[in-house]
This record gives structure tokens, sequence and C-alpha cells, in this order.
């Protein structure tokens, strides 16, 4: 079995980016981390993060920024299983290519 765990969008302003959800949506914040950049809300039972883009450039990936020439949105999708091994290799006999390694988190 395999769910969907969480999202995460790297963003320029965390903080600014919290707010926005919060005012808008209602949503609390679920966990902060010491150095505020990274942060999720309580959003039911699927992770809703926002991270900066210097944390997700640190994960070892090649992350591109938004700009006025190249509008991109880096994030990062997670689902969680037992079975890691077997449903990475079902993605990638289809068409996913690996950007990084799976690998277990806290």
């Amino acid at each position: 079995m395999i769910s969907f765990w969480y999202t995460i969008l790297y963003v320029a302003d965390v903080k600014q980016t919290l707010d926005f959800y919060e005012q808008v949506f209602w949503f609390e914040r679920k966990f902060i981390t010491d150095e505020a950049d990274y942060w999720e809300l309580v959003s039911g039972t699927t992770t809703l993060a926002f991270a900066s883009i210097e944390l997700g450039k640190s994960h070892d990936t090649s992350m591109s920024e938004n700009s006025k020439q190249h509008a991109v949105l880096p994030f990062e999708i997670a689902f969680t299983t037992n079975e890691v091994e077997k449903y990475f290799q079902k993605a990638l006999d289809r068409w996913a290519i690996s950007v990084v390694t799976p690998e277990q988190k806290p």
C-alpha cells in the first residue's frame, strides 16, 4: 500500500507564504524548524509544507528559481510506504527519472 504523505512548495519567502495561507484559508501552523526555513500547516491527512529555496538546493538537486524569464515553482511530492524499492522501481520502469535516491526521513 502507498499513501500520499505531503507536498512541499519551495518559495522565496516562507513566512510571507505561510501568513498568506493562514489568513486566506485559515490553516494553522503545525511545525516550524529552528531556522524557520521549513514550515508545515495543519491541512487534514496530507501535510502542506513550505520551504526556502536555499533549503531545497541543499538537498543535492538542481532546483531552479522563479524569474520573469523562467517561471517555475519548485515542489516536492512525498509518498509513504513500507515497499519503497518496489514503488521506486515501478516509477522508473514507466517514465520517471530519478533525481535523488529514496531515503528514510523522520
